[in-house]
């Protein structure tokens, strides 16, 4: 099972920006998404970027692998 572990006070924010709690991201296709490392900083561990299909939508999902797996997540535009 996918441990997926985040801030709830941002998944609060993205409830209300958004409509989508990170919870969500349980029902992510995860075997069907496009990965790509997240270069755009020096961050202080690994970043990954994952664009992929929640409930037949379009959706990048942003995350930290393995025991760093907090998520935010952006619909696509």
């Amino acid at each position: 099972m996918l441990k997926i572990d985040f801030d709830l006070n941002k998944s609060q924010k993205n409830i209300n920006e958004c409509g989508l709690s990170f919870e969500m991201a349980y029902y992510f296709d995860w075997g069907g998404a496009l990965y790509a490392q997240d270069n755009r900083s020096l961050y202080s561990e690994d970043r990954f970027v994952a664009i992929g299909y929640l409930d037949k939508r379009l959706h990048v999902l942003c995350f930290t692998p393995i025991s760093q797996s907090k998520l935010t997540r952006n619909k696509a535009l």
